[in-house]
């Protein structure tokens, strides 16, 4: 049977996230080591590591020799290449996309890489304590995640392949990969974990939609995203990182706790990206930073960071949007430390809304198996999301019936004899289920309807 084969393909998954702590203070008078901080927080509790299976991939092939594969050089898809990308449930064939074909078939060696690094539950990298500041550090295996994971499940959807156990397979390690992103507690692979899972999701309701996956592959497919799916980003840890990627900067730029153009000019060289259209690049950054209070400045870095740590304990949730905008406000008070502060308290506040969005989605998608798995067993729909029958042993269901827009369960009826789940979208007001493709945002108005599928124009991933 389909389900005991998938089965086979399951292995345990990860731990729990960690809980971070939120990074050492600084003090200007005692150096804080804050790349040894990362390499602990990353590290903490881990027997087991990807990136030995991802380095074959990220070592380039002319300077790799005998630890790189032969292959291409590492690449994004082409805008030609990604606008032959199917469309999200749907088979296509090579001769209708020649250029993706190409792609896959050049690639072949490292997306078969890419899934041997998926047999890893965890993920980290330790970077050189004693050379860098947290401002200098790459995550390089980011550069491929997002690019192999629209490869792999194109690659499943293709006319030769394109069934319930090859689409399982490429879910299971573009959420594994997705996994590996979220613990490098950074604010990119938080944004590249919720983009895989959002792909995922998206494509398994077109494909119930298309036919492509049969209400009976339900029930394996809510074990798969249960085995796999990692759920939320640890946004606690995205803002310890953050936070300790600020202070490791005022550290280097304001050495003994002094503030000088001197300072500031050695420090953005080091950091900042040389701009050939812009030679003066940072130059006013300098100029203000060199007249900045260190101390009342670091003291409202304090204040932000201190208050996101406390909002991001917190269940995810539409409302702390505006919370988190409130705080970073509060921390560019004035001219004299706003560019400043700009520059070490980004504004991560569309990151986290786009995290709801994507726990939003997740959570629908659940649900809408589940009222599939309802519906084989029993031939008919529950009338409320209550009514799924607790039979069915379908583990979650009480966290997945809240929708992370209202905090209050998902809007869900039957129409003409058939299920309607929405959310309320952006606003938090239920609008029968008038569709808005993006939740209504900018005043907008609308709901966001997951089932029946929406099937938008340009959902090519």
């Amino acid at each position: 049977m389909l389900y005991s084969a998938i089965r086979v393909l399951i292995v345990l998954m990860g731990p729990p996230q960690l809980e971070v702590e939120r990074p050492p203070r600084l003090t200007f008078d005692k150096p804080v080591n804050y790349v040894r901080w990362y390499n602990e927080q990353t590290s903490r509790g881990k027997t087991d590591n990807a990136l030995g299976d991802y380095e074959p991939i990220l070592v380039e092939p002319e300077i790799g020799g005998a630890q790189s594969i032969e292959r291409e050089p590492i690449r994004d898809l082409t805008d030609e290449e990604s606008r032959q990308l199917p469309k999200a449930g749907m088979r296509w064939k090579s001769g209708d996309a020649p250029l993706l074909a190409a792609y896959l078939e050049n690639h072949r060696t490292q997306l078969t890489q890419f899934e041997r690094a998926s047999d890893h539950r965890n993920y980290y990298e330790r970077f050189d304590e004693e050379r860098l500041c947290l401002f200098e550090i790459e995550i390089r295996v980011l550069r491929i995640m997002r690019t192999y994971s629209k490869a792999l499940m194109a690659d499943a959807l293709h006319e030769s392949k394109a069934n319930a156990e090859s689409i399982f397979r490429a879910q299971r390690v573009i959420l594994r990969s997705a996994s590996h992103a979220e613990q490098t507690l950074t604010t990119v692979g938080g944004m590249v974990s919720v983009a895989n899972q959002s792909q995922v999701y998206e494509h398994t309701l077109a494909s119930l939609e298309s036919g492509l996956l049969n209400p009976s592959d339900a029930d394996a497919q809510y074990e798969t995203f249960q085995k796999f799916s990692p759920g939320t980003p640890n946004w606690r840890g995205i803002v310890a990182y953050e936070w300790a990627t600020g202070l490791s900067g005022m550290q280097k730029a304001c050495s003994g706790g002094k503030s000088t153009v001197e300072n500031w000019r050695a420090f953005l060289r080091r950091v900042l990206p040389d701009n050939p259209d812009d030679p003066d690049d940072g130059k006013a950054l300098t100029l203000a930073a060199a007249s900045m209070n260190p101390s009342r400045s670091l003291g409202l870095i304090e204040d932000y960071y201190g208050e996101f740590f406390r909002i991001a304990g917190e269940p995810i949730r539409q409302r702390n949007v505006g919370r988190i905008r409130k705080a970073r406000s509060q921390a560019v008070t004035d001219n004299l430390v706003d560019s400043v502060n700009d520059f070490f308290c980004p504004d991560l506040s569309r990151a986290y809304e786009l995290t709801v969005r994507v726990e939003s989605i997740r959570r629908a998608t659940m649900l809408v198996l589940a009222l599939h798995i309802h519906h084989e067993k029993h031939g008919k729909w529950p009338r409320t999301l209550e009514d799924i029958d607790p039979k069915l042993g379908l583990k979650g269901l009480k966290t997945y019936r809240i929708d992370t827009f209202s905090g209050e369960p998902f809007k869900y009826k039957l129409k003409d004899g058939r299920p309607l789940l929405y959310s309320v979208g952006t606003d938090g007001k239920d609008d029968n289920g008038t569709h808005h493709p993006k939740w209504g945002e900018g005043g907008a108005g609308g709901d966001y309807v997951y089932w029946p599928y929406q099937r938008a124009k340009d959902s090519g991933e």
